[in-house]
This record gives structure tokens, sequence and C-alpha cells, in this order.
């Protein structure tokens, strides 16, 4: 009789060896197990994408978060003027949050749709050179804003505004390169109009006090801002865009800035809080309040003049902005 030695044999180490035929057979997943992973898979699937696209439009938005709740600002000031409360106040400020949201998120979706070569330079957390999204999802993401912000435009009364907005964007994006510093301030400007008479719109319709706040409030804000190529100078170049700094220099554009910023609350004062015919006290807050942040923004922009110093100047001055917007609440309390 043949003996074998397949179920215990010793080696030279004296460690105790089982063959492969008597080691005990895993249990196979049951087809209910299966089922239940692939239903679990299946139900993250909206979340994964819903995380992705909050990745990628905060990457997208981050410069300009601000620009976002500076329209809802306004809507609230309008709707205290007016004497709304309760339910009425909060039901405009999410239509005007959305709708400031949109204007922000298509304008940002647009520009870097095309810009991914600068924005590797400059802002390489962008979704684009941060390998995130590609330049042709950004381009369908706009077009997709585009129609839901028209939409919601004609929905709440403010269409022709929405609409007007979309015509900027799409002339400040098809007038880059050598004209770029004189397509960028009209456009600014066209857009900040845009911004108030939606924010206006959703309460009442745009009147003489709008285009006061208008004017004193928005427009005068822009001339400031080519600021904002301060701190793209490199990516600029890169991409043949020919900017203000290009043509006079920096200095040149570093007084202009922080003059127009030293002198924008005397406009706000004599040119909104005066004629307000609000309180001593309410006026005073709105005055301390918007001349101490812009009086920083200028003494910034001679004092501290490296990209990354000039980059938080910028996104201050834009805490400016949003104060001078919020003094329209303290104004009609």
């Amino acid at each position: 009789m043949t003996v074998t030695h397949s179920t215990d044999t010793t080696s030279s180490e004296g460690v105790f060896m089982v063959s492969e035929s008597t080691k005990p057979a895993l249990p196979k997943p049951s087809p209910s197990s299966r089922s239940g992973g692939n239903v679990f898979h299946v139900l993250s699937i909206p979340f994964r994408w819903l995380g992705r696209e909050i990745e990628i439009t905060a990457r997208m938005m981050v410069n300009n978060v601000l620009v976002s709740v500076c329209g809802t600002q306004l809507t609230l000031g309008v709707a205290l003027k007016n004497g709304l409360a309760g339910s009425d106040i909060l039901r405009v400020y999410l239509i005007s949050w959305m709708l400031s949201f949109l204007y922000t998120y298509t304008f940002d979706a647009g520009n870097q749709a095309k810009g991914g070569t600068e924005d590797a330079h400059n802002k390489p957390w962008r979704p684009v050179p941060a390998g995130l999204v590609t330049e042709r999802g950004l381009r369908v993401r706009y077009i997709l804003a585009n129609i839901l912000y028209a939409y919601l435009g004609w929905r709440f009364g403010v269409l022709p505004w929405v609409l007007f907005w979309q015509a900027t964007m799409i002339a400040l994006n098809t007038f880059q390169g050598r004209w770029y510093f004189l397509s960028k301030q009209i456009t600014m400007q066209l857009g900040v109009v845009a911004l108030f008479a939606i924010a206006w719109g959703v309460v009442e319709p745009i009147n003489t006090l709008a285009w006061q706040w208008i004017l004193f409030s928005g427009i005068l804000f822009v001339f400031p801002l080519i600021m904002e190529d301060l701190k793209d100078i490199e990516g600029d170049r890169v991409v043949g865009r020919r900017t203000l700094i290009d043509i006079f220099g920096q200095w040149p554009v570093r007084i202009w800035s922080a003059s127009w910023t030293f002198t924008l609350p005397f406009f706000q004062h004599f040119g909104l809080y005066v004629p307000s015919g609000a309180d001593v006290l309410n006026i005073a807050i709105c005055d301390v309040l918007v001349t101490g942040s812009c009086w920083t923004v200028a003494y910034r922009l001679l004092r501290y003049r490296t990209p990354r110093q000039d980059a938080a100047t910028y996104i201050m001055f834009y805490g400016a902005f949003l104060l001078a917007l919020s003094a329209s609440c303290i104004l009609y309390l």
C-alpha cells in the first residue's frame, strides 16, 4: 500500500505546510450581495457627480465669489425701501441670489473656456489647468447655464437685462488680444449696469433712484478695476493680451486706481447717502464702512506690489464694493 504525504509535510525549517488541495474554500459572494453592491454604486453616481461639479464651480468662481452676492445686497436694500418683510424679503433675496450666481457663473465659464493657457501661468488652481474639466466641457456648461439664466430672467421679469449681459459677455470674449484694454473697460461698464438692473428689477421696475445707484455705486467703481491686470501681467503676455499696463506701465495704473478708490467714498456720500434722507447715524455708519475699505485698498495699491499681494488687494476691492451695496440696507432700515 502506498502512503501519500500531501496533507502534512514539514520543511527543513520546521514550518508546517498545507497543500493547495487541503486549503478551505472561500465562500463565493451570493447574487444578492453582488446586486446590493451594484445598487450602491448606482445610487452614489449622482452624489459623485454633484461633488465634482461643486469642486469645478468653486475653483472656477473663487476669484469672483463676492460678485455673486453683491447683487443680493442691493436687492435687500430695495426690498427694505419698499417695506417688504418676512417671506417676501426671503423670496426676492433667493431670486436675486440665483440670478447673481448665474451672472458670475456664466461669465467665468465663458472666460475660462478659452483661457487655459493663461490660467496655467496665472491661476493653476482653476478647473482647466487643474485637469478637472476640458475647455470644451466648460463651453458646454456655459451654454447650459445661459439657457437656464435666460429662463429665470423671463420667469422673474428681468429677461431684457439678462440678454443684455449675455450679449456683453459675447462681445468681451470676441474682442481679445490687441483691443482687450478697450473692450474690457466698455464691457465691464455695461456689465455692472446689467448686474444692478437685474438686482433692482426683481423688486420693482428701474427708476431714477435705481440709475443713481447704478452710477455712484456701479459705474464709478469700474474705473479703478484696471488694477485687476496687475496680478496677471505674466499670463497676459503669454497669450498676447494687450492691457493698459503694457501701454502706460505699472505705476500710472496703480496711481489711477488708487486715486479713484480714494475718491469713491465722497461720490457715495454726496450722490447717495445725503439725498436718501436717512438718519445721520445710518449715514455715518455707511461712511465709515465704505471709506475704511476703499482707503485700505488705495494704500495697498501703492504699498504692496507683488502679484500675490495685488491679488489680495483685488479681492479687498470687491469687499469694498460689497460694502458699498450693503449701504443700501443700512440707509433704508
